[in-house]
């Protein structure tokens, strides 16, 4: 690491310790002469910053004459330390020299530091919203869950690229900015460390028990450990598994060395009883692999293997540029002139601004007949305003009442959102409400529903991902939906019900016709049963039922797993014996595998318990 004094003298500021007040000095340059004018902001201490019944009694909250607000953290000068050093102030010197003020995004904004005698204090941003524990009381969705652990990656493989481990990833150090569109910050870089190139960090129970990776514990007594910053991608783990359930993974020091030791096995159970997906749940265990080499690297990129279609969608979450292909626009059964999407935003008058305001907030008393009052004023009502129209706000917030009345005003129902690609009925499934999809679905009876959004998804996919009510899929299914097409990530609608676990969708999806061989997204290429099989909520039921409607017990996906080496994987004896019973190939090209087939059809023949 670089000389300290140098490092950190361009962050210093001009402040006097005052007790419960600061004086700060300034300087604004006269742009005329270049001289600098001296201004000087006194700041009050306004509270100091507690946890549950804990009061941090050197963080506080200063606030300036003019009501600006920043929070102070003060740092004892360490006794024996050379030179009154201190490392979070490096720490933050190195992450703001290198990223400059871009760092703001990413991190808690660092503004500066002043000294005392005895102390270093550290000026920092205020994030009114709290930290992110406070902020979420309630377990997070998985769109929400996924965004956060985007922004929390792209921080951490920065740092990681500065040779710095954080040591203290937990829902105390994310700070929310802001949450509508969320953006989260990392904070406390108080017992971070940087490794000046070398590949561990020394240091025995540095962190937060529950979120400490099982390696920071020494296996004896007056054991160092020897880790790297893989300890930062098991906590980032826990944090998200505790956002998803509000529950910690490993309570217990005994439940986190039985994991550890490989004598337990992951606590997926909370996470099932949630709803949170298999994608997600793979997501999470690849982040807390008792083995620090097999947790990966800190990248944006490896957020793509956290599939957020594989449960409920969002908006936010399915955006992309890609436009629906020749191919994707041929499956409509209507003239491609009937197929019109939003331009951009257009210069709108009042009237039309209104009534866009008006249709957003169409849940609420009284919007409806503030609606008509503007549609009778002869408001534009296929105006576009951020690429959306007035019918597709009321379809968005499932208003029915809305969206009759406005295209009996004469609303195109077939004018598609700029960008998304979405038309009122993609965009009716996104409250979740399957009472009202299916009155804006009667209402919008001439809206061909298999025209894909930008993702490629149609309504269909979107129906299942978001709505409980197989009353849906059997009305689309009755309004001529397709169950060959493939949607975001090339999944066809049986792939959705049998990934997501909607056994009863995937159930009616089989009789309308589905087709149980289709070949999944790559590079797998998992078929539908392979899907069901890798399952832990979809019953031997379903699976039963596909192999009744023609599934191959013997087709194998890319990597030649066959369903039966599926199950065996997946240690579900009950599918193993049905394949068994229907004939399967007992030639796994395992040794392993077939030991362990071999186990299960033993424990079949005896009586249980011996």
């Amino acid at each position: 690491m670089e000389d300290s004094k140098a490092l950190i003298a361009p962050f210093k500021l001009e402040i006097k310790d005052l007790g419960d007040r600061r004086r700060e000095v300034t300087y604004e340059v006269d742009p005329r002469d270049g001289s600098r004018r001296e201004i000087i902001t006194i700041w009050t201490r306004k509270n100091f910053f507690e946890h549950k019944d804990a009061v941090y009694n050197n963080v506080y909250l200063d606030q300036s004459g003019s009501g600006e607000l920043r929070v102070v953290k003060e740092i004892v000068h360490q006794r024996g330390s050379t030179g009154g050093r201190c490392r979070e102030l490096e720490t933050m010197a190195i992450v703001v020299k290198n990223l400059g003020p871009d760092h703001s995004r990413l991190f808690v904004k660092f503004l500066g530091w002043f000294e005392s005698p005895d102390r270093f204090s550290l000026v920092m941003e205020y994030c009114s919203l709290g930290d992110i524990g406070q902020c979420f009381d309630e377990p997070v969705s998985e769109q929400v869950a996924r965004t956060i652990a985007g922004q929390l990656l792209e921080g951490l493989a920065v740092l990681h690229r500065l040779g710095i481990t954080h040591r203290d990833i937990k829902p105390q150090n994310v700070l929310v900015a802001q949450k509508d569109p969320l953006r989260v910050k990392i904070a406390d870089f108080g017992v971070s460390k940087f490794a000046d190139g070398k590949t561990d960090v020394r240091s025995m129970g540095v962190g937060t028990p529950g979120y400490m990776a099982p390696e920071i514990f020494p296996d004896q007594a007056g054991d160092e450990p020897n880790y790297t910053n893989a300890v930062d991608m098991w906590s980032l783990g826990c944090l998200l598994y505790y956002l998803l359930t509000k529950e910690l993974a490993f309570p217990t020091y005994k439940g986190l060395g039985d994991f550890y030791r490989g004598h337990a096995s992951y606590p997926e159970s909370s996470l099932t009883q949630r709803g949170v997906g298999s994608s997600a749940t793979a997501f999470l265990k690849q982040l807390m692999d008792p083995v620090p080499g097999k947790r990966p690297k800190a990248s944006m990129d490896l957020l793509e293997e956290w599939d957020i279609s594989a449960t409920g969608l969002q908006d936010e979450t399915i955006v992309s540029t890609v436009a629906p292909d020749e191919a994707s626009v041929s499956t409509s059964s209507f003239t491609d002139n009937l197929w019109r999407t939003a331009e951009a935003t257009e210069r709108l008058d009042y009237w039309a601004t209104e009534l866009h305001t008006s249709t957003k907030n169409s849940h609420l008393p009284g919007s409806l007949a503030r609606t008509r009052t503007l549609l009778e004023s002869q408001a534009q009502i296929n105006s576009v305003q951020n690429g959306y129209t007035a019918l597709h706000h009321a379809a968005k917030q499932g208003s029915t009442e809305t969206v009759q009345l406005l295209l009996n005003y004469g609303a195109d129902s077939w004018m598609r959102t700029h960008g998304d690609d979405e038309t009122a009925l993609h965009l009716a499934t996104h409250k979740g409400d399957s009472t009202a999809f299916l009155d804006i679905l009667h209402i919008l009876h001439d809206v061909d529903v298999n025209l894909p959004d930008a993702t490629g998804n149609t309504v269909l996919h979107l129906a299942i991902a978001r709505l409980g009510d197989v009353r849906v899929i059997e009305a689309l299914l009755e309004r001529g939906a397709r169950t060959d097409l493939e949607g975001r990530g090339g999944m066809t609608p049986l792939h959705y019900a049998s990934s997501l676990d909607r056994e009863d969708k995937a159930g009616v999806l089989l009789n309308g016709g589905a087709d149980p061989n289709a070949p999944g997204p790559p590079p797998e290429r998992r078929r539908p049963l392979h899907w069901a099989i890798m399952s832990r909520r979809i019953s031997l039921g379903l699976i039963e039922h596909l192999v009744e409607k023609g599934a191959g017990i013997e087709e194998k996906d890319a990597n030649g797993v066959s369903p039966l080496y599926e199950a065996i994987r997946q240690d579900r004896s009950d599918v193993v014996h049905f394949l068994m019973d229907r004939g399967a190939d007992c030639t796994l090209g395992s040794t392993q595998m077939e030991k362990r087939l071999k186990w299960m059809q033993l424990k079949r023949r005896l009586q249980w318990p011996l």
